[in-house]
């Protein structure tokens, strides 16, 4: 498949090492192309528990975890078109879950190899796409000390897919939206040619 990118999550308590597939052409991809990667990387196909709200021509999305050694989780979900099984959007997402049970110093060192994460991705999908529109913004030598950081990332190829990449790490309990949030190290990937 074109356009796959491999990267690397090290998280530097035990340093632990899982490379994990993005893939940003979508127009000529059919599901079963991307069902043949999820059993090569031996993910888990999974049904989420949340209701999902489909447009008319989209059918079930699936969904799978990929394995890895660190904490935590890499999901994926793959959305098609029900006529010819081609790819409308995949939404890539590493998330810790909450933190409650983690040392304070493996809060820092998960944020940090995340932060990274998400700035080399960024640096893939500048020098592929140009530079990005962005909202938010993070100073790394801030990152220990910012209570809560986000940062949305944009970019739009020249076939007309989108990708837009968030991270959102804190590591105290905080507000967004009048919703109390737990402690959160996320990093969300969505590929999409609507």
């Amino acid at each position: 498949m074109k356009g796959i990118l491999t990267f690397g999550l090290i998280i530097t308590s035990g340093i632990v090492c899982c490379a994990q597939n993005i893939q940003t052409k979508l127009s000529t991809e059919k599901m079963s192309d991307f069902i043949k990667l999820e059993k090569s990387l031996k993910s888990i196909s999974y049904y989420p528990d949340a209701d999902i709200i489909l447009t008319g021509d989209e059918d079930q999305p699936l969904n799978f975890k990929r394995n890895g050694r660190m904490p935590g989780g890499f999901f994926v979900r793959y959305t098609f078109r029900k006529k010819d099984s081609t790819i409308t959007d995949i939404q890539y997402d590493y998330n810790l879950g909450e933190l409650k049970e983690v040392s304070t110093k493996e809060r820092f060192d998960h944020q940090n190899a995340l932060y990274q994460q998400q700035d080399s991705l960024s640096k893939v999908f500048t020098s592929l796409y140009g530079e990005s529109t962005h909202i938010g913004d993070i100073d790394p030598k801030q990152i220990e000390k910012t209570k809560v950081i986000r940062r949305q990332d944009y970019w739009k190829s020249a076939d007309g897919t989108k990708i837009q990449m968030s991270i959102t790490l804190t590591n105290e309990p905080w507000v967004f939206h009048g919703k109390k949030i737990p402690p959160t190290h996320r990093l969300q990937i969505s590929i999409s040619n609507r």
